[in-house]
C-alpha cells in the first residue's frame, strides 16, 4: 500500500473509534451523606426529649410544694356588717362564734364606713346586717332586694335583721338560727359597755367570749344542744376568735418554720411563703 493510502486509513480508523466510543461518558461517582450531619440530628432530638420530660416534672414539683388548704370560695363566707356600736360589735362577735364553731362555717366580720351597710349588702360584699334601720329594711324587702327576718333587732326594737337574699340558698341553717336570736335589751346594753378602746380596754372579742361563758342561759336558746355543744367545746379547745383553723405555712428553703394563717381568710394563700 502506498504512503498516501497508509495515512488516510489511519485516519479513517481513529475517526471510527472517536464515534463509536468517545460520546460515552465517566458515571459521577456517588454522594455518600456526611457523616457529621447523621450524627447531629439525633443529638439534637435527644436534647429537645429531655427538656420535654423535665419541665412536667419541674412543675409539678412547684405544685406539691404550694399545695395545701385553699381559702373558702365567696360564696361559702358568712360575712357580718360591722361598724363603731358597741351593741353591734357584740352582738355580730356573739353570732358569728356560735355561726363559725357550731355551723362550721367560714366567717368575716367586715368594717362598714359609718354605719353605711345598705351598698354592701345589696352588692353582697356582705351577708348579715344586725342593726339596720326599719324604713329601709322594708323598702327593700318589698322589692326583693334582702330578706327581713320577722323577729327585731335584739339592738333595739325598731331596727331590723336584714340578709342578703342569696341567704336562704346558701346557709339556711344561719338564716334559722339568726330568726331566733334574741336578748334582753338591758343585759346587752350591760355587756357591750364593757367594750372600751386603749391600751387597757376590752375588745368584744374579750366580752363576747365571756358572755358566751357565763350567759350560756341566754344564747343557747338560739340553738339546738348538738350545736351548743359545739361551742361549749370550741370555748374549752380555747379557741378565742371566729377562725375554726390555723394552718402553718411550710419551712421555707432555708429550713425555717413558715408563721401560721387562717383556713377561713381569702386574703391568705397556702404553701410557702
Amino acid at each position: 500500500m502506498s504512503l498516501p493510502n497508509v495515512v488516510a486509513a489511519t485516519i479513517l480508523i481513529t475517526a471510527l473509534t472517536l464515534a463509536c466510543g468517545g460520546a460515552e461518558e465517566t458515571p459521577a461517582p456517588t454522594q455518600q451523606p456526611a457523616p457529621a450531619a447523621q450524627t447531629t440530628a439525633p443529638s439534637a432530638q435527644s436534647s429537645q426529649a429531655a427538656a420535654q420530660t423535665t419541665a412536667p416534672a419541674a412543675t409539678e414539683a412547684a405544685e406539691e410544694e404550694n399545695q395545701g388548704p385553699q381559702p373558702p370560695p365567696k360564696d361559702e363566707l358568712i360575712k357580718f356588717a360591722n361598724w363603731d356600736d358597741n351593741p353591734v360589735k357584740l352582738l355580730n362577735w356573739i353570732a358569728a362564734y356560735i355561726i363559725a364553731h357550731g355551723l362550721d362555717r367560714p366567717i368575716r366580720v367586715i368594717d362598714v364606713e359609718d354605719g353605711a351597710y345598705q351598698d354592701p349588702l345589696l352588692a353582697n360584699d356582705v351577708d348579715i346586717v344586725i342593726a339596720a334601720d326599719g324604713a329601709w329594711a322594708d323598702e327593700q324587702s318589698g322589692a326583693g332586694n334582702v330578706i327581713r327576718l320577722t323577729n327585731a333587732s335584739p339592738v333595739d326594737a325598731s331596727l331590723a335583721v336584714v340578709l342578703h337574699p342569696s341567704m336562704n340558698q346558701r346557709a339556711p341553717d344561719v338564716v334559722r338560727l339568726l330568726e331566733t336570736l334574741s336578748i334582753d335589751p338591758e343585759l346587752l346594753t350591760k355587756q357591750a359597755a364593757m367594750i372600751r378602746g386603749g391600751r387597757v380596754g376590752l375588745k368584744e372579742n374579750v366580752v363576747g367570749l365571756t358572755f358566751l361563758k357565763r350567759e350560756s342561759a341566754v344564747w343557747t336558746n338560739w340553738v339546738g344542744e348538738d350545736i351548743a355543744a359545739l361551742v361549749n367545746q370550741a370555748i374549752e379547745d380555747g379557741k378565742i376568735g371566729h377562725c375554726r383553723q390555723f394552718i402553718n405555712y411550710a419551712p421555707d428553703r432555708m429550713g425555717n418554720e413558715g408563721s401560721r394563717y387562717c383556713k377561713d381568710d381569702p386574703t391568705k394563700t397556702s404553701g410557702n411563703r
